[in-house]
């Protein structure tokens, strides 16, 4: 019955086995969704413990395959300085977004003000539609008790993680 069915997948690129791609052939349409959130040491951090070089390879191999394939990012502090940048190596594929509400403490109107700036200006290389949306989610609030929140929430995930997010996200070297 594959052949007559239409098939609409989200996966996150981590891991596709070969007999993954060769059972989603035998149906009539296939669609995917792939949720990648940034690149490289990027994708890493935000996606620990995935490994870019796992991801990367993984989306390589679906884009030579008849699918519908398109990216979900999931937009957080942690990579609107990068927003940009992600579309620009993903320039073929269509991405949407996807925005980080729970724990507020992660959405972007919660961004450090020193990086406001930097993520503005890689919001400025996207599409007026995406833009939008983007500089709608940044300016949408935020106060300094969610900031502090911020703070002590990426210092607990780095102790417990034993990483440190200046090492993955350059942007935040000079943030204290």
């Amino acid at each position: 019955m594959a052949k007559n069915i239409t098939l609409l997948y989200n996966i996150n690129c981590t891991n596709l086995p070969d007999i993954f791609i060769e059972t989603i052939k035998q149906f009539k349409h296939v669609k995917l969704q792939l949720s990648i959130d940034d690149i490289g040491d990027r994708n890493f951090y935000i996606r620990y413990p995935a490994k870019w070089d796992d991801v990367y390879t993984n989306f390589q191999k679906i884009k030579k395959e008849p699918f519908k394939v398109s990216i979900t990012q999931t937009i957080s502090i942690y990579n609107i300085c990068n927003v940009g940048e992600f579309r620009n190596f993903f320039n073929d594929t269509q991405i949407d977004y996807n925005f980080v509400y729970n724990p507020s403490y992660l959405h972007i109107s919660n961004l450090h003000p020193q990086l406001k700036e930097l993520a503005l200006s890689q919001i400025d290389m996207l599409n007026s539609s995406d833009k939008g949306r983007l500089l709608f989610e940044l300016n949408s609030g935020g106060d300094e008790i969610t900031a502090n929140k911020t703070i002590i929430y990426i210092n607990m995930m780095d102790t417990i993680r034993n990483v440190d997010i200046k090492t993955y996200l350059k942007e935040y070297e000079h943030i204290k």
